[in-house]
């Protein structure tokens, strides 16, 4: 079925606009997704790389037998896998 309509300039530049508008919007829409999971994976990453800091220092406290500061580092590599579960 084919319909007669007669669209003038001014029709067709309104149309136009509208579908340019509804792409801008759902191209907003996908970036702002990606920023999260993008700022996601790197806090992720940035809060693993301590955690292996920590493990390092851990290991040196345990090795010279400063169990002060060892104990207080396993609390913080202990905080800091919560904080990863949580990013899962």
């Amino acid at each position: 079925m084919r319909l007669n309509v007669k669209l003038t300039q001014e029709d067709i530049n309104k149309i136009a606009d509208t579908v340019v508008e509804k792409i801008l919007r759902k191209q907003i829409e996908y970036d702002y997704a990606y920023d999260q999971v993008h700022q996601q994976n790197l806090t992720y990453d940035m809060v693993l790389q301590q955690m292996v800091g920590l493990q390092l220092l851990l290991s040196e406290y345990i090795t010279t037998e400063d169990y002060e500061k060892a104990e207080l580092t396993k609390n913080k590599i202990k905080q800091l896998k919560v904080i990863l579960d949580k990013l899962k």
